[in-house]
Formats: structure tokens, C-alpha cells, sequence
């Protein structure tokens, strides 16, 4: 075929007087040549620019002209003009409007003959056209026809697409199977057989079939082909094949990546009902590829059911991504699971850093992307449901509602016991938020309403009014009325449940502006009953008025102390003091003044006043005297305290610390100092009276404890001098009773012996007539008893009231918790807590022991940090917990007494959780070594800690314990205390540990802290990943002796500024909103504060050398 009819097959023959004239007129042969090639160039271009500018007939008449001059000029030389023609010929039969299938099978015919070597591919090409324009015969008979085509020996290229040509007809052939199948089971639908159908349905499945098979073995992209295939195998039984087509599509590496493959994998294996295990497998790869694939909310189901915890984090993290599409922007679906798991982690405090790990990478853009006042305004209108699932996600993660309900009052207190009946609202009077003062004015509120309301109404409506007003009694009242963020501006109403407020606006909607002036929610009440009930609605259901009364999960224990699935009890922290160096102990004076004296390892005790301020001058300053080092670890420095019973009268005190004399031989001094008569808050430094001293062997077990028992006696808990397993003598310091080493002493300090010793011994001493004791001897068979307290009593009955609790620290493998008594033998060094230590010693029949109340082993501590029994009046609940911890791990926990079995049960302690404890001020982790316990003279239970246990770091801090589900009723732990002059510059205390509101409110940083290997709920603070492994050391230095530490700990550099203020305190308001309803309390401004992080710089250097010292311990 010539290339003029070519071109009549395009377009008749047109004029072109546009072209270039240089394409007609006659030139030399090498002119002619060259603009031979020049003239085909640019037909190209003109044709080129037509066709992207979707002009057609234009680029027919380009085309016409560039086949002309490929007849006239070097027709012979030029090469492959046949498939340039084909395509732009195809593409303009194609779109030009004028032109008809007649055309385009002429057109087609001709480019067959035209080019052999492209044959197949257009075949291929007029097939396509042929199904697009519905003739399937046609297309079918073509297909045979290339099937059949034969031209001299095959290439490569020529022999796949000879597979692909029967490919397409073995799809035809699906395509007429499909149709006989559907023709088969309307028969069989109709009760009718035709063999004929059946016999010709099997023949094309034959067809269909095989060339089918082929082509989905060649790597590429088959979807539809391997779809048909599955189809047919599936019909006829063959599923194990079918799956395995559909897994060598999905998995062989020599396929291209292809997100239909596991779509396709997925749809068979939950259609046969695979494994729940097969089928994650599939969508995780599809997940790889497309993230945002409609299966990934199946396949986030799925993930959620799991038990296995890495399965439910990949969950949040599959919905996560889904949402960073716009496609899924109003998804309802989509937004309903990630609240769901949202509100499912929040609740159990399990893995929010799961949720703060995907925000964090989101924080800077989902929040416009999300959740603009646009975007909240427009899901509102179009659909209420998203609405509400999207605001309690952005409640969650832009910290302005992510505090789901727990007990709390309105004063942001938690609930509590009223102590007189309450008259009105009595649903509440075993417990909630309201005393009976309050009662009655809540009464009084109801009765001045019902002045307005007609008699027929108060039977109406009276039980709704109540039960609205009375909701500040509830104590879930802060949720009830978004209270629990200082944040967020408090409710006119109480939230209810739509149900309940349907019924309400139906029956009193008249009685709402008496409620409340607030003119929206008028407004709504007067527009519809669904946009009012939607107005006070809360998100979370179980929250809402009155299902929190019915839900029997809220109200099970309430009021009692909180615990975890594991049995963790649930208690909160504030932070009172901090920038401490290595605070030892803190006490009160007991002379009704309420202030707090806190000593530092160093030989400096600070007062703090009742308003939690600290006086800038020390109350006492003798690190001149007390010997104390920087190495972490070092036993030695300041170490005890006691006041007199009659201190406020008498002014005297007793202090216990190392220091090295003269002849440089470490000692122990225990001495009596008096306070100034000038000034209340100074001790006088030369007033130092000398008690006892004591030569200590080696640098470690120093004890350090001094109280004053019941008796008016003062003990003093010497350690056995150190070392390791007690070496000295034929069995130890600690069964020695002719020593003092290792022993619990008892003296009167108001009198002097005869032999002229600067105290009495007490005639009722265990051992004063026995002549090879001590008759300072109260207790041995001590260790190295680290912190001891005396119990109160129980405020009412006295039960309990003198006994003497201590936690003595082990050897290698227990930690004991004890209760001294008169003359008692403690069994160190034969035993070890319950077991035998010295194996000769432990069979003795003379040992006689005491044994522990409770005992613990290396895999729940390595050193015990003695505590305090409560005996508070603001955490009822707590009272008769005896509360201690472990130095090491940071580990706290609480034993309670059985009375009937007289055997104590422990319960760990689990701080800062961010529903129990989502209250203002309390903080949500703290410093991990645990130095020491202490109560305030109101009987409230204080810790010690430091996040860098050397006795010159200022990292030291003091909380208190608060217990976030039941206090005192209002007024009964109030106090005023005693006025002391005050003559040193007060320094307002700045807290610097971060808060549980804080934490929920503010984003986290891109790599949330790892916590250190505490037990479960502890949340104290280390400062390096690497201190979850400290050990003591014996560090060489070249005036002291080395120190050999039980407290095994990190290195690091001494020596820091002490008691810098980190940054001002911040007030932050409640916005105020005016209302008819009972004024409610007002709300106090909360102070946000950053939390500060000091991790020592050479603790990687501490762990190796602190480890090889392990047995050398206190």
C-alpha cells in the first residue's frame, strides 16, 4: 500500500498552504537529502503539537503531508515510518469524531500489511477497539486469526505477544464461560437442565483455561487475567490451586509490587475462612504499599482483637495512617475505630506512648488538616456522628478532653465520706463532692425554682430539677461539668445522657432558663430537642447523667483505694520541694508550727514553712564537720535527726553523722544541739553536746536512724560496720551484744549515768543486768537498718500505736521489713531475711529469732528504704498502710496487716496514672532512688528521692502522697499553725516535675523517655537509660577511706548550684460563665511548670566498675 492511500484512509486529500514551501521545491540531491530529513522533522513536530492540543483533523493533515514526503524522498532509506504512521494514526481514528469502526478496521488492515514486525502488537491494538465499541465477535475472530499468523523464525518479543493474544482470547472465553454459567443457573433457578449450555460452558472453561495458565506465569501485572482464572478454578472446586495462584501473584519476587495482588489473596482467604493469621499476613503487605486502601479499617479490626500487644500497636498505627489521606477525611468508619482504641488506651493507661509516638509526627500539621473550626463546623452539619467521634480524638491528642472520667469534685479535690446526713441530695450522702452545708444550698436553689413553676409542674418536673442540681454532688461532678481540666471553661448543666435529655426537654424544656442564663443553651432548647441534647451531651456515654449511676464498672470499689488489673494500688504525687542534695530525712519539730526541716547528706538542714516556701538561711550548717564525699554511692555524711518530745519547750535536738577525727579515724558522732533563743529557725552550732561515738571499721553500713519512742526514750540503729557478710569476730558485730555495732540502741537523754556517761540507760533495758552486754542494748542481730519510723496509732482506736517499723537492708539475696521489739535478736549474720546466711550460725538452737514481717528477694529490689505507716487525716484510705520502697529500682510498695492472721500482704504502688491522678498539681513520675520516707506533723506521708544519688548533685526531691479517690470531708484536716518569727528571706519553691494535666495537655518529645525496669505502675524518673543497672564501687580517693555502698548507683560529677529556681510560676484561669443555677466553687488557677531533666554526664562509666562490689553492699 503506497502512502497515499495511507492517507486517504485518514482524511481526504487536503491543501495545506501552511506547510513550509521548502517541502515542495525542487534542489540538489544532497539539498534534497537533507531536507528530505529536515521536512520529516518537522511534520513530526507539527503533528506533535496538534495532537496535544486535541486538535485531530489538524494532525490528519500533518500526517497526510508527512506521508507524502516520505513517498516522494529516499522512501527506500528511511526506517520504521510504519509504526510512527500506526500510532498517530490509531490515536487520531480514535478520538476524531467524524471517523467510524468501517474506518478504523480499513485503517487497521493496511497498518497489518504495512509493518510485519509489529503484526501482533497491532492486532492487539484492533482488538482493543473492537471490545471498546462492544463487537466481542469480532475481537475474538481477530485474536484467532493473529493466534494463527506466522513470519519467518519468531523473536522474542513476538513470542509474548503471541501469549498475550491468547491470553485475551482465553479471557473471551471466560467472558462467553461466565455468560453459559449465568444462563445455567437461571435454568437451574427455573427448574430447568440444557445439557447443550453445560457441555458448551465446560468448552470454553477448557479454552479459557489454558491460555489463561500461561500468562499468569510470566512476571507482570495480570489482575484480570488472574482474577478469571481464580473464578473458574473456584467454581469447579479446585480452591487449593486457586490459592496458590493467588500467593505466587501475591509473593514471588519476580512479580511487580502490586497492591490488587493481596487485595485479591485477602477477598479468597476470608472467603474460605483462612486463618486470622493469614489474613493480617496479607493486609500488612497491602498496608506497606497502600496505607491509605479501604481493607485497612478491616485489617485495623482485626489488629485490635489481637492479644498480642505488637499486633494492637501496629493497629493504632494502620489507622493512624489511614487518616493522613484526604480521601478519608469523613470517613466515619475510619474516625470511630481510632476513638475507640484512643479511648480504650486512655482508659486501661496502658501504651500512651503509642499514641504519642504517632501525634508527635502529626502534631504540626493534622491539627489544620483535621480539626479547624471550619472542619468542626462543616462534620457537625453534614454528620453528627462524625463529629463526635473526631472531637474526642482531638480532645485526646490536642490535650482539651483527653481526661476521661474519674471521681473528682468540682474544687478539682477527689470525692469524699460526708460526715452528717445529707438531707436533700441523699443519693449521695455515703459519698460524692458535697457536705451538708452545700446540700442545703443546693436545696434552697431547688425550692426558689420551683416558686416559678406551676403545682402541676412540680410533679413534672421537680424529680428532673433535682437530679440536674444535685450532679454537683456526684462524684464524677468535675466530668459531669468539664472540670477536670483548669483549662476548659465550666458547663452551665451538667452533661446528660440524650435519652434521659429528650425526656427532660419533652416534659420541663420551660424550666431550662430557670436552670441557667447561658442564652446558646436557651436558644438550642427553644430550636429543637436534638440540637439541645446534642449540646449537653457528653462524648463518653458511660460518663453522662444518669448511666454513670448504673454503670457498674465506675461505682465498683468507688471510693476505695484504686488499683490496677494487676492489683497495683493507685496513688498520686505532688512535688514540694526539690534541687536537693541527697536529702536524708525530713521531720517535723512537733510544736504546731508545721514546718518542715529537710537535711542533705552534706550537713545541711533547710526550713520549710507551712505555705511550702524555704528560708534562705540553713537552720543548721556543719558540712565543715560532716564527713561526706561526691562519689555516688558513699554512705558517709549527715545521716540522722530527732527532736526532743519537748522540744517546744526545751529547743534540744539530736543529730547521727560520720565525720573523721584527728588522728584520721572515721567515726560516728551522735550529739545533742539546742536552737537558738533568738531565732526559732536557727540551731546554735556550739551548743553541740557529745553523746556517743563509734569507730567504724569500714565506710558502709553506718546505720543513721534516730527516734524518739513513745516512752520519751531516744533509739539509736547502729549499722555492724560494714563490710560484707559481717566479718568481724568469732559471729559478727550484729550478735555481739558486748558491741554496739549492728544493734538497736535505747538511752534517756534527760539524764546522765553514774559512771559518767552524757545519758541514762533506761532501767527496762533487755540486757542492763546482763553483764557481757551493753546495757544500751534494745535489739541486735541488725544489719543496717535504713530508715525506721514510730506508728501513731489509728486516729480513733490508738490500735497499733508505738510499734517500730523498719526495713534493713540485705546482704546478696533478701531485704526484710521489721518490727523491733524489746530484746529481740534479728538474726543477722545466720539469717538473711527468712533464710540461713551462716549456715553454722542459722542451725544454732540458741538464735531465738524475730523473723521479718515481710521479706523480698533480688528480682522485686537489691536495698530497702524503710517507711512510715499512715496515719494522715486527708487520704482516709490509706490509714494503717505501712508505705515503703527500694532505693535501687525505685520500686514502691505497701504492705497492709491481716488482723485476723496477723500476716502482712504487699501490694506494689503504682504512681501517676493519667486518669487516677488527672488532677492540678499532682505529677505523673519521680527521681528513682529512693533515700528516705518522712510525715509531716499533721501525719501526711512524704519521699525522698534523687534522679543522681551523690551527696553534693542538687537533684534531690521531696513528694507527697495523695490518694486520688477518696479525702477527708471539707474543714476536717484544717490547721493553723503556730506563728514563728521569721528572720531570714523566704524562697518561694518552683516546681519543676511535669503534671499529669501537663502531660495530657502538652506534646511529647519526638522519643518519649525510656522508662527505667521498674515494677508494674511505678513510673520513677532515671537520668540515663544505662542506670537501670547500678552497682556500688569502691572508689579510690586520697583523704578518705573507700566508700563500699549498698546503694548501687551511677558515677557522675559532683557539684551544681543548689536551689535555683528553674522558671516562674503561671497562672491559668477558668474562663467564668454567668448562670441561674447554684454557683458552683470557684475555680483555682493551676501553675504549669516544665519538667526538668539532669542526667549525669559519666554514668556509662559507673556501671561497669559499681557492678563487681555487689556482696560488698549494706
Amino acid at each position: 500500500m503506497d502512502a497515499l492511500q495511507v492517507g486517504s484512509a485518514l482524511q481526504p486529500a487536503l491543501h495545506l498552504p501552511f506547510l513550509p514551501r521548502h517541502l515542495y521545491r525542487a534542489a540538489s540531491s544532497n539539498e534534497r537529502r537533507l531536507n528530505f530529513w529536515r521536512s520529516k522533522e518537522l511534520c513530526l513536530n507539527y503533528i506533535q503539537d496538534a495532537l496535544l492540543r486535541k486538535q485531530w483533523k489538524r494532525a490528519a493533515e500533518f500526517l497526510t503531508s508527512y506521508i507524502e514526503s516520505l513517498e516522494k524522498d529516499f522512501s527506500t532509506e528511511y526506517m520504521g515510518p510504519s509504526e510512527i504512521i500506526w500510532r498517530v494514526g490509531t490515536e487520531i481514528l480514535c478520538n476524531h469524531s467524524p471517523s467510524n469502526v468501517r474506518e478504523f478496521n480499513s485503517f487497521i488492515e493496511q497498518m497489518k500489511t504495512l509493518g510485519v514486525k509489529r503484526y501482533l502488537k497491532v492486532c492487539l491494538e484492533h482488538a482493543f477497539h473492537l471490545l471498546c465499541n462492544g463487537r466481542i465477535d469480532e475481537a475474538y475472530q481477530n485474536l484467532s486469526l493473529a493466534e494463527s499468523w506466522r513470519f519467518g523464525e519468531r523473536t522474542v518479543t513476538q513470542d509474548k505477544e503471541m501469549k498475550l493474544i491468547q491470553a485475551y482470547r482465553g479471557l473471551l472465553d471466560y467472558y462467553s464461560w461466565s455468560n453459559k454459567k449465568n444462563i445455567l443457573l437461571e435454568y437451574e433457578k427455573d427448574g430447568f437442565e440444557d445439557m447443550s449450555v453445560e457441555q458448551e460452558m465446560h468448552g470454553f472453561f477448557r479454552k479459557a483455561a489454558v491460555n489463561l495458565k500461561e500468562i499468569i506465569k510470566i512476571p507482570g501485572v495480570w489482575d484480570l487475567f488472574v482474577k478469571s482464572y481464580v473464578d473458574l478454578l473456584e467454581f469447579y472446586g479446585d480452591h487449593q490451586e486457586a490459592r496458590e495462584v493467588l500467593t505466587d501473584y501475591a509473593y514471588n519476587s519476580k512479580f511487580p509490587a502490586n497492591p490488587n495482588a493481596h487485595v485479591y489473596l485477602y477477598q479468597f482467604l476470608k472467603r474460605h475462612g483462612a486463618p486470622k493469621k493469614s489474613l493480617i499476613s496479607a493486609l500488612k503487605i497491602l498496608h506497606d504499599i497502600v496505607p491509605s486502601h479501604e481493607l485497612m479499617i478491616d485489617f485495623n479490626t482485626m489488629l485490635q482483637k489481637s492479644k498480642k500487644r505488637k499486633r494492637r500497636r501496629l493497629g493504632l498505627e494502620v489507622i493512624f495512617a489511614v487518616l493522613d489521606y484526604a480521601g478519608w477525611k469523613k470517613n466515619v468508619k475510619a474516625w470511630s475505630c481510632l476513638a475507640r482504641q484512643v479511648k480504650q488506651i486512655v482508659i486501661s493507661e496502658k501504651h500512651l506512648d503509642w499514641i504519642k509516638q504517632e501525634w508527635n509526627s502529626r502534631k504540626d500539621w493534622w491539627p489544620a488538616f483535621h480539626f479547624s473550626r471550619y472542619l468542626a463546623k462543616s462534620n457537625w452539619q453534614e454528620n453528627e456522628r462524625l463529629s463526635y467521634e473526631k472531637a474526642l480524638v482531638a480532645g485526646v491528642l490536642l490535650g482539651k478532653g483527653s481526661l476521661l472520667g474519674h471521681p473528682q469534685c468540682l474544687d478539682y479535690g477527689p470525692p469524699f465520706q460526708p460526715p452528717f446526713h445529707l438531707e436533700f441530695c441523699s443519693a449521695y450522702e455515703n459519698f460524692g463532692c458535697c457536705d451538708q452545708e452545700r446540700d442545703n444550698s443546693i436545696a434552697a436553689k431547688y425550692h426558689e425554682i420551683l416558686d416559678y413553676i406551676d403545682p402541676r409542674g412540680h410533679k413534672l418536673c421537680g424529680t428532673y430539677i433535682k437530679d440536674i442540681l444535685c450532679q454537683e454532688c456526684s462524684p464524677y461532678a468535675a466530668h459531669l461539668y468539664d472540670a477536670e481540666n483548669p483549662r476548659t471553661p465550666l458547663r452551665n448543666l451538667p452533661g446528660l445522657c440524650f435519652d434521659y435529655c429528650s425526656e427532660f426537654h419533652f416534659n420541663c424544656h420551660s424550666a431550662i432558663s430557670l436552670l441557667t442564663s447561658d442564652k446558646h443553651i436557651q436558644e438550642c432548647c427553644e430550636t429543637n430537642k436534638t440540637h439541645f441534647c446534642n449540646l449537653l451531651r457528653l462524648h463518653d456515654e458511660d460518663y453522662c447523667f444518669p448511666n454513670v449511676l448504673r454503670n457498674t464498672a465506675l461505682n465498683r470499689n468507688l471510693g476505695s483505694v484504686a488499683e490496677d488489673r494487676r492489683g497495683c494500688l493507685q496513688l498520686c504525687l505532688t512535688e514540694v520541694a526539690n534541687g536537693l542534695r541527697n536529702p536524708v530525712l525530713m521531720l517535723h519539730a512537733n510544736d504546731h508550727t508545721h514546718r518542715m526541716f529537710v537535711a542533705e547528706q552534706v550537713g545541711v538542714i533547710w526550713v520549710y514553712l507551712p505555705d511550702g516556701s524555704r528560708l534562705e538561711e540553713p537552720f543548721l550548717d556543719i558540712k565543715s564537720i560532716v564527713l561526706a564525699t561526691p562519689w555516688i554511692g558513699d554512705e558517709r555524711g549527715f545521716l540522722g535527726m530527732a527532736f526532743h518530745p519537748n522540744y517546744k519547750n526545751n529547743g534540744k535536738f539530736y543529730i547521727y553523722y560520720s565525720y573523721m577525727d584527728k588522728k584520721q579515724v572515721e567515726k560516728i558522732r551522735i550529739s545533742e544541739l539546742k536552737v537558738l533563743t533568738s531565732d526559732a529557725n536557727k540551731a546554735d552550732p556550739h551548743s553541740e553536746r557529745n553523746l556517743l561515738e563509734l569507730e567504724e571499721p569500714a565506710a558502709n553500713h553506718n546505720g543513721g536512724q534516730l527516734l524518739f519512742g513513745v516512752d520519751g526514750y531516744l533509739y539509736l540503729f547502729i549499722g555492724d560496720g560494714g563490710k560484707a557478710g559481717d566479718p568481724f569476730g568469732q559471729f559478727g558485730n550484729a550478735q555481739n551484744k558486748s558491741v554496739l555495732l549492728g544493734k538497736v540502741l535505747r538511752i534517756d537523754v534527760d539524764g546522765r549515768s553514774p559512771d559518767g556517761k552524757p545519758y541514762r540507760i533506761p532501767p527496762d533495758n533487755p540486757f542492763v543486768s546482763d553483764l557481757k552486754a551493753r546495757p544500751e542494748v534494745y535489739a541486735y542481730g541488725v544489719r543496717n537498718m535504713w530508715r525506721c519510723a514510730v506508728d501513731r496509732g489509728d486516729p480513733v482506736t490508738k490500735k497499733g500505736r508505738g510499734r517500730i517499723f523498719c526495713g534493713d537492708v540485705g546482704q546478696n539475696r533478701f531485704e526484710e521489713v521489721d518490727i523491733i521489739v524489746k530484746g529481740g535478736n534479728y538474726g543477722w549474720r545466720a539469717k538473711e531475711g527468712f533464710e540461713c546466711y551462716d549456715t553454722k550460725l542459722c542451725r544454732n538452737s540458741s538464735l531465738d529469732d524475730i523473723l521479718p514481717i515481710f521479706a523480698y528477694g533480688r528480682n522485686v529490689g537489691k536495698s530497702v528504704t524503710g517507711g512510715y505507716v499512715y496515719r494522715g487525716c486527708e487520704s482516709p484510705n490509706l490509714n494503717g498502710l505501712y508505705i515503703f520502697g527500694d532505693f535501687m529500682n525505685g520500686r514502691l510498695m505497701a504492705l497492709r496487716e491481716d488482723e485476723k492472721t496477723n500476716r502482712w500482704k504487699k501490694q506494689d504502688i503504682c504512681i501517676g496514672s493519667t486518669k487516677a491522678c488527672a488532677f492540678p498539681g499532682m505529677i505523673r513520675s519521680y527521681s528513682k532512688f529512693i533515700i528516705s520516707f518522712a510525715e509531716d506533723e499533721a501525719g501526711e506521708l512524704y519521699f525522698m528521692s534523687t534522679s543522681y544519688p551523690s551527696a553534693y548533685a542538687p537533684h534531690g526531691s521531696l513528694y507527697k502522697f495523695v490518694d486520688p479517690a477518696r479525702r477527708a470531708p471539707p474543714g476536717k484536716c484544717k490547721y493553723k499553725p503556730v506563728t514563728v518569727k521569721i528572720k531570714s528571706k523566704r524562697i518561694a519553691f518552683v516546681p519543676r516535675a511535669k503534671t499529669v494535666l501537663e502531660f495530657l495537655n502538652e506534646p511529647s518529645p519526638t522519643n518519649p523517655p525510656k522508662r527505667s525496669s521498674i515494677p508494674p505502675g511505678a513510673t520513677p524518673t532515671a537520668p540515663s537509660k544505662k542506670s537501670k543497672k547500678v552497682a556500688s564501687s569502691k572508689i579510690k580517693a586520697s583523704t578518705v577511706k573507700p566508700a563500699q555502698s549498698n546503694k548501687k548507683t551511677l558515677k557522675t560529677k559532683a557539684g551544681a548550684e543548689h536551689h535555683k529556681p528553674k522558671q516562674k510560676q503561671q497562672k491559668v484561669a477558668r474562663v467564668p460563665r454567668t448562670t441561674l443555677a447554684p454557683s458552683l466553687p470557684k475555680r483555682k488557677s493551676s501553675q504549669l511548670t516544665g519538667a526538668k531533666k539532669l542526667p549525669p554526664k559519666k554514668a556509662a562509666q559507673a556501671k561497669g566498675k559499681l557492678g563487681r562490689r555487689r556482696k560488698e553492699r549494706r
